[in-house]
């Protein structure tokens, strides 16, 4: 109810929006844990239904839940996996017991073990090899902050006041006001429900089609209130790329802080 009826919560949950994906997409993705509880089903529908209905029902409904009409509907999904996999080892088991003789369930166990393995531990090899690259890549600050901007953010603490306002990259802007208090133009995008018109805003006052002069660029810019320009790595290749586009902003500033990574500007007169 909140999420319809207040009007915050609201347009987040329209900006936010989680829909699932199609059913096929998710029974593929549920993998081969699906195709033993499958067979089980075959083996054992009764025991199944009977003994671990509740189990059963938990997966059925967390697949029903993530369809519902409501914003963060695939997050719903989370968890499915746990009812699955222990429907998937009560299957295998009823399928081993399925063998009369001691040395056919035995030698149906090695075989299982040789030909599964490596079947099930190959989703979580290649997540190892492709997440481990993905952490120390570290794109947009994702999973550490370097000291260089731990300094930045360590001056704007001691040396700046909260109200004051911090520009920055998105990803930036998104650890500005836990390390050093101050408030951003936006902020990560499930917390910003004017995230479109701040894009719009620098679109307007950056992008090429504006034909902006740089007097008009700098007005816009500095009306928002902006006291401060943290430059991190990929600012400053921003910066780089288009100095034009900036001089009229950085001409109306003084460096108060520098280091290998990061430049902050003030505007000047403040």
């Amino acid at each position: 109810m909140v999420a319809e009826l207040h009007p915050l919560v609201s347009k987040h949950s329209l900006l936010g929006e989680m829909r699932s994906p199609s059913l096929d997409a998710y029974l593929l993705g549920f993998g081969f844990p699906l195709l033993l509880c499958a067979a089980g089903l075959a083996v054992g529908w009764g025991q199944l239904v009977k003994n671990y209905w509740h189990v059963v029902l938990w997966f059925v409904l967390s697949v029903i839940f993530s369809y519902l009409p409501i914003w963060f509907q695939r997050k719903l999904i989370f968890g499915a996996h746990i009812p699955l996999c222990i429907v998937a080892a009560i299957s295998f088991d009823m399928i081993l017991a399925g063998f009369s003789r001691r040395w056919t369930r035995r030698w149906a166990m090695v075989a299982a073990a040789v030909i599964l393995l490596p079947l099930l531990a190959s989703t979580s090899g290649y997540l190892l090899v492709s997440q481990s690259r993905e952490v120390r890549g570290n794109a947009d600050g994702a999973y550490f902050v370097s000291n260089e901007v731990m300094a930045g953010l360590r001056f704007l603490k001691d040396r700046s006041k909260p109200d004051e306002i911090v520009f920055a990259m998105p990803a930036t802007s998104r650890l500005i006001p836990a390390f050093s208090g101050n408030t951003v133009l936006w902020g990560h995008w499930a917390m910003s429900v004017d995230y479109a018109e701040r894009e719009k805003w620098f679109a307007d006052i950056f992008g090429e089609e504006s034909n902006w002069d740089h007097d008009r660029r700098s007005r816009e810019f500095w009306a928002a209130g902006i006291e401060y320009i943290f430059a991190d790595e990929a600012f400053q290749r921003s910066l780089a790329e288009h100095p034009l586009a900036w001089r009229g902003m950085l001409k109306e500033t003084d460096i108060v802080f520098e280091n290998a990574s990061v430049t902050i500007y003030r505007r000047r007169g403040r």
